[in-house]
Order: structure tokens, then C-alpha cells, then sequence
């Protein structure tokens, strides 16, 4: 999709230097019918919105050690296609990092994703139609019984960012000076669930949206599979499937085996 009022050429070129992931109404997936990406849509029967917990039978893990930081940020491979999409370079640092964590300290690491969605005030203040981002990342402080956290207690593994893990903050003020930084807030709202931040995306008053998840959920399809179908949670497993479809995206070959 065309952005609007900046010409193609130069499209292209701002969407591959901010991380190739889908412009606003983009469709990553063929045949995806969930609804118009970042709209408005009615959630399923029975299901409210308070009650939507996607860390319901998960808890992620704690890293507390220098030592396991330096070794998650050199997992990180760098994307060797130029227009992989940030769902796909997520999906396969995840699952490298995660397993290799297991290897190497023989204990699993359940690892999170950071959802950063755009508000339209945002995106068109700063012209440019790219909806969302997403990374893997980790805590470093433990999560409260009443899932509340602060960014501060998590890190962000963003390659085409930062070569090593960093503090979610960092990442956070990457992303503004890239985009020009012209806010209307102090940072982003953390919300709960997508529906959350559809009803909220037209507001004049926000710049963006982070939800946390667990590192199983792939794209915002998850979200509406959940919150729209009312389907079950992702499934705490990698799908082979999804997986290969995210290394041959991000130019990486075959899936890994560990």
C-alpha cells in the first residue's frame, strides 16, 4: 500500500529502514478474514474484555544474570532478506533463543513479545502508515500475582535496532526518534488485549500501544482468533509450519532443530 503524501520511491525505502513490518490494512497472511487489522470489531459471544488475560497459563521467565543476557543477545541472527516482515525475524529469535537457552542452561525460558501498535494521531503526525512492530523479549524482574508489570522489568531483543538486548526504554526511544518523535503523550498506553487498543487507536490524546504477550503468539491473526472467534489461547508450542513460513520469510533457510 502506498503511503500517504510521500511518494514510492521513498515509501519503500522508510518502511525498510523502519523494520519492514505491514503498513496500515496490509494483509500478511492470504485468505485472513479476521477483520480489518487495527479496526473496530465485536468480541465473540461470552467473551469480555476484562477477562481477557493471554498470560492466563503462562508465566514468563526471569533472567537474572548478566552473564544469560549477553548470551540471549548472541542469538540474535540478522535478517538476510531485505523485506522480512518484524513478525517473522520475532518468531525465529524466540524460538532460537529460547532453545538455546535450554541448551545451554538446561532449564526452559519462557520467553514474551512486545506488540507496539500505532494510533492513528500518531501515524498521521509523523506520515507514515506502518501500524505495528513486534519483538521478543524478557523480564528481568518477576511479574506480579496480578499481572502487572512496569516496561522497566523487561528487555527487548530487536536486531535491526540494537545488536544486543536492551532495556525496554531504550527501545521504546529508538522507535520515537526514528518516526520523528512528534508526540502527543509521554509514551505508549499499555493495553490488555487487541480489542483494547482498537477501541483506543482513534484517541487524540495517545501515541501508541504496547501489549506483552507470550512468544507463541505469531501475529495480530492470534488476537482475533482469541478475542473475535473466541477461540482457544495460542498453544504454548512452536507450529513447524508457522515456523518455516518465518525463516524462509526472514531469508534464514531451514527451521533449526534442537
Amino acid at each position: 500500500m502506498r503511503m500517504r503524501e510521500i511518494p514510492l520511491y521513498f515509501s519503500v525505502l522508510f518502511i525498510a529502514f523502519a523494520t519492514q513490518c505491514p503498513v496500515l490494512g496490509q494483509v500478511v497472511e492470504p485468505g485472513d478474514d479476521v477483520h480489518e487489522w487495527g479496526e473496530k470489531f465485536e468480541l465473540a459471544p461470552g467473551v469480555k474484555a476484562q477477562d481477557i488475560d493471554y498470560f492466563r497459563d503462562y508465566q514468563p521467565s526471569v533472567i537474572t544474570t548478566e552473564a544469560e543476557v549477553k548470551f540471549l543477545s548472541k542469538t540474535m541472527r540478522g535478517a538476510r532478506s531485505f523485506n522480512s516482515q518484524c513478525f517473522n525475524r520475532a518468531e525465529v529469535w524466540a524460538y532460537e533463543a529460547s532453545n538455546r537457552y535450554r541448551e545451554k542452561f538446561g532449564t526452559t525460558l519462557n520467553m514474551v513479545k512486545v506488540f507496539r501498535f500505532y494510533s492513528n494521531t500518531y501515524m498521521s503526525g509523523n506520515k507514515f502508515d506502518w501500524w505495528f512492530h513486534v519483538a521478543p523479549g524478557f523480564f528481568v524482574e518477576a511479574m506480579g500475582s496480578s499481572r502487572t508489570f512496569t516496561r522497566d522489568q523487561i528487555m527487548v531483543m530487536d536486531n535491526r535496532a540494537y545488536k544486543d538486548a536492551v532495556p525496554f526504554s531504550d527501545w521504546d526511544r529508538y522507535f520515537f526518534n526514528m518516526t520523528g518523535n512528534k508526540t502527543v503523550s509521554n509514551g505508549c498506553r499499555h493495553v490488555r488485549s487487541y480489542f483494547e487498543y482498537t477501541q483506543l487507536r482513534d484517541s487524540p490524546n495517545e501515541d501508541c500501544f504496547d501489549l506483552i504477550v507470550p512468544m507463541y503468539v505469531y501475529t495480530p491473526d492470534d488476537f482475533g482468533d482469541v478475542e473475535k472467534k473466541g477461540k482457544a489461547y495460542p498453544e504454548q508450542k512452536w507450529d513447524l509450519e508457522t515456523l518455516s513460513e518465518a525463516y524462509r520469510q526472514a531469508g534464514l533457510g531451514r527451521v533449526r532443530e534442537y
